[in-house]
C-alpha cells in the first residue's frame, strides 16, 4: 500500500470514530468501554459520580483523581475531589483496623481480602504491603496496583481542605550556587558554603489560604506576613545536618557544661510512655526515647546552643554561631518559592525529611488509642528522631531542615517589615527567641519553610536542637 493511500486511511478511520459529547446521557456507558487516560475531565466527573453511585469507591476516585489532575480549577470536580479522598482515607483506616484484627486473630483470608482492598485505594500503604506479604511469602509487593495516581506523588493529601497545587520550584535570582566549596571542622561536622542572592521571606501564601489548606485555627501563621525581599550579601558556612549528640559530648567533656534542662531538672516533650508535657528527668542525655550518637542533640535551650558555638569558635580560632532567621531561611528554601522546599504538597516530604508520619502515629496510638488523626499515610521508619543525614539533603545540600528536629537561630523574635531587608538580624532586643523547621513530633504542616516559632530562650524540648553556621572569611 502507498504511503498516501495509507494516511487517506488513516484519516477515514479517525474521522468514522463515534465521538463523544460531555452532556451525553449515556455518556458512563460509553466511557466504561474507552481507555480511561484518554477521556476529557468532564467526562471522568461523570464516571467517577457512575462508579461511586454503584458504592465502586476505588474506580470513582481513579476517575475523580485524574479529572482532578487535568482540571484543578473545576469547582465541581474539585468539590467531589475533596469529599472522595476524605471518603477514600475514613475506607483506609476501616480497612486497615480490619485487617490488623483479622491478623491478630488468624483469620489469613479476611486480612488478605481486606489488605488487597486497602491497597486499590492506597498502593503506596507501606505497612499493608508488608502485612501482606507475611501471608504470601514474598518480600512486600511494589507500590504498584491497577492505578498509580497520575499527580507527581503517588501520595495524597488526607485534610477534607487539601487540594493538590502545581509544585512551584521556580528559583529566585539570581540564583546562588552552593556546595561548590564543602569544609569539614574538628567535630566532623561538615559545612558547605552559601553563596550571596536575595528570596523572599515569609509565607508564599495568605494566612487564609494556610488556614484551608491546613485545617489550622488561630493566628498562628499572621507573623509570616508580610512576605518580603531579603538581600544576602555575604557568603556563610552552613552546617550540612544538626549538631549530634557525640558533637554535643564532646563540649560537655571539655568544658563540665551543664545544660538548661539538667539545672532545671526537667524538659519538654513526649515520652516512650507519656503524651506532650513537662518531663522531669529529660535531658539531653536521656529525652524520653532512645537515641544514638548520630541523632541530634535535643533537650537543648538557646543559651546552650550559643555556648557550644562560643566553645568551637575558641577551640578553632573562628567565627561560629547559630545562623540568624533570614541566613535559615534563604538555605532551607535553596531558591524555591513553594511552602515547603520540595513544592506546596507535604506529602512530597516522603523521603526528604522525617517528620510525624506512620511511624510516629504507630507508637503515638500506643498512648492514646484511637484519639489521634493521621496525616501522612506513609512511614519512614523513626517514630523519634533519625540520624542525621539520613534522608534527601534540599537543593543546597543540606538535609534535616525541615525535619528530625527544630533548630535554634540566632534572632530576636520581631514581626516583619514590608520594606527590603539586607542581612536582617532581627531586633536589639526583644522578649522571645526564635526555633524554625519541623520535626518527628510538631504536625507536618508546622513544616513550613516560612514558620516561626517564638519561646523563651531557656525553653527545652526533646523535638528541639540546632546546627551552625561559621561566617565566611
Amino acid at each position: 500500500m502507498s504511503r498516501s493511500l495509507l494516511i487517506i486511511v488513516l484519516v477515514f478511520c479517525s474521522l468514522s470514530a463515534p465521538l463523544i459529547a460531555d452532556d451525553d446521557p449515556n455518556i458512563t456507558e460509553v466511557l466504561q468501554k474507552q481507555a480511561i487516560d484518554h477521556l476529557t475531565a468532564k467526562q471522568l466527573l461523570a464516571l467517577a459520580k457512575k462508579h461511586l453511585s454503584e458504592d465502586n469507591l476505588a474506580e470513582g476516585w481513579r476517575a475523580i483523581d485524574l479529572a482532578h489532575e487535568r482540571d484543578p480549577e473545576n469547582r465541581a470536580i474539585t468539590s467531589l475531589y475533596k469529599k472522595t479522598n476524605v471518603q477514600r482515607y475514613r475506607e483506609i483506616g476501616q480497612l486497615w483496623r480490619m485487617a490488623v484484627q483479622a491478623d491478630t486473630d488468624k483469620d489469613a483470608q479476611t486480612c488478605i481480602a481486606k489488605l488487597s482492598a486497602l491497597l486499590e485505594l492506597l498502593p503506596t500503604h507501606g505497612r499493608a504491603r508488608a502485612m501482606l506479604s507475611k501471608y504470601q511469602n514474598a518480600p512486600p509487593p511494589p507500590a504498584t496496583s491497577s492505578y498509580i495516581p497520575p499527580s507527581t506523588s503517588t501520595l495524597e493529601p488526607i485534610i477534607e481542605t487539601e487540594t493538590q497545587t502545581p509544585t512551584r520550584t521556580t528559583v529566585t535570582k539570581p540564583m546562588p550556587t552552593a556546595g561548590g566549596r564543602t569544609l569539614t571542622n574538628s567535630l566532623h561536622i561538615q559545612l558547605t558554603r552559601i553563596e550571596p542572592g536575595e528570596f523572599i521571606m515569609g509565607s508564599p501564601v495568605s494566612n487564609e489560604q494556610l488556614i484551608e489548606r491546613f485545617t489550622f485555627t488561630g493566628n498562628s501563621a499572621e507573623d509570616e506576613f508580610p512576605a518580603h525581599k531579603v538581600r544576602i550579601t555575604k557568603p556563610f558556612f552552613m552546617a550540612t545536618t544538626h549538631v549530634t549528640r557525640k558533637q554535643f559530648a564532646a563540649f560537655v567533656k571539655d568544658t563540665g557544661h551543664q545544660t538548661t534542662a539538667e539545672k532545671a531538672g526537667f524538659a519538654y516533650g513526649m515520652t516512650q510512655t507519656e503524651i506532650w508535657g513537662k518531663k522531669s528527668g529529660i535531658s539531653w542525655h536521656h529525652p524520653g526515647y532512645e537515641q544514638k550518637d548520630d541523632h541530634p542533640v535535643v533537650c537543648v535551650s538557646y543559651y546552650d546552643a550559643t555556648a557550644f558555638c562560643q566553645w568551637l569558635s575558641q577551640r578553632e580560632k573562628r567565627s561560629y554561631n547559630l545562623p540568624t532567621e533570614a541566613q535559615w531561611e534563604y538555605a532551607c528554601r535553596a531558591g524555591t518559592k513553594g511552602i515547603f522546599w520540595w513544592g506546596d504538597d507535604m506529602n512530597g516530604a516522603q523521603g526528604k525529611e522525617n517528620l510525624h508520619d506512620g511511624s510516629y502515629d504507630d507508637w503515638y496510638a500506643t498512648l492514646v488509642p484511637n484519639r489521634f488523626k493521621r496525616w501522612l499515610y506513609w512511614e519512614d521508619g523513626y517514630a523519634q528522631t533519625s540520624p542525621v543525614g539520613h534522608f534527601q539533603a534540599n537543593p543546597w545540600g543540606l538535609h534535616d531542615m525541615l525535619g528530625n528536629a527544630n533548630q535554634w537561630v540566632r534572632d530576636w523574635y520581631g514581626p516583619y517589615e514590608k520594606q527590603t531587608q539586607t542581612n536582617p538580624t532581627g531586633p536589639d532586643r526583644a522578649g522571645f527567641r526564635i526555633f524554625r523547621g519541623g520535626g518527628w513530633f510538631p504536625l507536618p504542616h508546622y513544616a513550613r519553610a516560612s514558620k516561626r516559632n517564638k519561646v523563651d530562650g531557656s525553653f527545652t524540648s526533646n523535638c528541639l536542637g540546632f546546627r551552625i553556621v561559621l561566617e565566611s572569611d
